[in-house]
């Protein structure tokens, strides 16, 4: 009886931890499909800033090009101090100034209305209400209607810059998945006569995707091994029991590799080329030191923690895998 409770209790610890192991890895998957929408875009840092006229010129005239592609600059200015004659409230808010399609910054139908989006906290603040559609706040002397709330981390306003702006839409993201990048970035901004360079978020975002690569092939290497000790034992014919097993495990095999991402500019011109590789990590080097010191939008932000996120859950998800499989592996050899 005891052994049966013994044995009771075991199944149960085992299904916990299978049950454990499929929540981590699917928050994992989660917040790794959640961060490569924003990751698979280009976004470029332009070496001059430009005001709201010329993003204003650009946005008419590349809408009327039959080769037209989806943009929207960005940049951050100064801080600023929100009020609201109605409630009496003021906050400090960092500020965003769109010019473009803000859908691409996540900031919604912002478009080219006169207005701004807050975050739910500081609207919270001056309102009392995060539901704060059509209600007035201040910057300076200028009157701006709220069209919405967005779940921001800080205290932020998103705005359509005025004239006065000057010199502060630094940033773009064009509507061109990242593998185009570098060709689309280079016609833009051949186009319009400006100077830039592409910053890379889908490389980071590859290197988070294949880390979710890793408990899966933990498990098909476990799946060898106990295919290796069954087939020992069957009654099938050996040469049948191999090709089986064989066959299986080129079939996993050839599932991983479908999923791996090779990027574009990893692959070189010339495979004589033996500083190819050497160059390569620089650039991605340079690459990530571009990233991290780059004030970044609520969206970018966004993407950035998602990733954190679904490296941590695929990371506690791989560990947890292994301290089962040696577990497991204990147990049978005690066996």
């Amino acid at each position: 009886m005891i052994a049966g409770y013994g044995w009771i209790k075991m199944s149960i610890k085992k299904i916990l931890q299978l049950f454990a192991l499929a929540i981590l890895y699917g928050l994992a998957v989660f917040f790794c499909d959640s961060a490569e929408e924003a990751a698979n875009r280009t976004y470029l840092l332009l070496e001059e800033p430009i005001g709201t006229i010329q993003a204003e010129n650009i946005f008419m005239q590349e809408a009327a090009l039959s080769d037209s592609m989806g943009f929207c600059f960005w940049g951050e200015a100064d801080t600023a101090y929100l009020s609201c004659n109605a409630t009496g409230g003021i906050a400090e808010v960092k500020q965003f100034l769109i010019s473009g399609n803000p859908e691409l910054l996540g900031a919604g139908v912002l478009a080219w209305q006169q207005g701004c989006f807050l975050d739910q906290k500081t609207a919270q603040s001056l309102f009392g209400t995060d539901d704060c559609h059509a209600q007035v706040v201040l910057i300076g002397e200028s009157q701006y209607p709220v069209l919405g709330t967005l779940p921001m981390a800080q205290p932020t306003v998103l705005r359509i810059p005025k004239p006065e702006d000057r010199g502060v839409l630094n940033r773009c993201v064009l509507a061109a998945p990242a593998e185009d990048g570098k060709g689309a970035a280079s016609q833009f901004l051949i186009r319009w006569g400006l100077q830039g360079s592409t910053i890379d978020f889908y490389a980071l975002w590859a290197v988070t995707f294949h880390l979710l690569l890793i408990p899966p092939a933990f498990l098909l290497l476990r799946f060898a091994a106990y295919g290796i000790r069954k087939v020992r034992n069957s009654v099938f014919p050996d040469r049948i029991k191999y090709l089986l097993l064989l066959a299986v495990l080129i079939g996993m095999l050839f599932f991983l590799w479908k999923q791996i991402i090779i990027l574009p500019d990893m692959i070189p011109v010339r495979w004589s080329d033996f500083s190819f590789w050497g160059r390569w990590w620089d650039g991605q080097w340079k690459n990530l030191q571009t990233v991290l010191r780059t004030p970044m939008s609520e969206a970018h932000l966004q993407m950035m923690l998602d990733m954190v996120k679904s490296i941590g859950f695929s990371t506690a998800a791989l560990l947890l895998f292994l301290w089962t499989f040696r577990r497991q592996t204990d147990e049978d050899t005690a066996d």
